[in-house]
């Protein structure tokens, strides 16, 4: 399990979280996103199919753990969504629209779903299925919480002062 989502040198922190807000569009059923295996996707965080209705859930497989139903999906609405892979402690974890601001301890997460698979991440993959489109954007993929956040935009002022050809 270790070096895959890590530096050679630091194998302590086996965990990986995926953020990306996705917009739904009227038809969509599955809109889906996290890491991929060489090609090959093998665990989702998002909204997936139980059995013919869209529910917040983790996928891995064929298999997935949902919210029930307790969340609301509204098409045309902008989620922050975020996907834990804590090889670590074993667990699978989906957050909807939680407060980057405040600590990971701060935010229960929506859906867990116990994980004991091997160490893969070769990317990141983004699925959805249906006749309407799933948008996705501000994709950030960290080793920590307090990274998902992203760095504020650098701030440059330009100005033009007098320019005196012959002095």
């Amino acid at each position: 399990r270790a070096g895959a989502i890590n530096d050679e040198a630091d194998f302590s922190t086996s965990v990986a979280y995926f953020k990306a807000t996705l917009t739904r569009r009227p038809g969509a059923v599955l809109s889906v996103f996290g890491p991929d295996d060489f090609d090959e996707e093998r665990l989702a965080f998002g909204i997936v199919d139980n059995a013919g209705t869209p529910q917040w859930g983790i996928r891995e497989g064929a298999a997935a753990t949902t919210d029930g139903g307790a969340r609301a999906i509204t098409d045309g609405q902008t989620y922050t969504v975020v996907g834990k892979l804590d090889f670590t402690g074993n667990l699978l974890s989906l957050w909807i629209d939680p407060d980057l601001s405040a600590s990971e301890l701060e935010n229960a997460p929506h859906v867990t779903r116990a994980y004991t698979g091997t160490n893969w991440a070769s990317g990141v993959r983004f699925a959805s299925t249906g006749t309407g489109d799933t948008e996705w954007d501000s994709v950030v993929v960290a080793d920590s919480w307090q990274k998902l956040v992203g760095e504020a935009p650098l701030s440059i002022a330009l100005g033009i002062s007098g320019y005196d050809p012959v002095s």
